[in-house]
């Protein structure tokens, strides 16, 4: 019987959520650091302090788990399609 919930399909599912996630920080950074650019020294300065906050370090941190754990199962994905080991 098929299970909706097997472990294969929860690796599915967290490599494609993570991302589009990691897409979406991606465009969110570049546009971040693009206010220099676009609006002055002074823009991106306030932009760059914003960033100094206690939430924006649990930010980060998830995007380096999401990271990590996206290449990780990424790697995996290619040993298991090229028969390298057994999935």
């Amino acid at each position: 019987m098929y299970r909706i919930y097997s472990f294969k399909n929860l690796k599915f599912i967290f490599h494609r959520v993570s991302g589009l996630i990691l897409l979406l920080y991606f465009i969110f950074h570049i546009l971040s650091i693009s206010t220099a650019l676009l609006f002055g020294k002074e823009t991106f300065d306030s932009v760059m302090n914003l960033f100094d906050k206690p939430f924006f370090y649990f930010v980060e941190i998830t995007i380096v788990i999401l990271l990590v754990g996206h290449g990780l199962n990424g790697l995996y994905s290619i040993a298991v399609e090229r028969n390298w080991i057994r999935g």
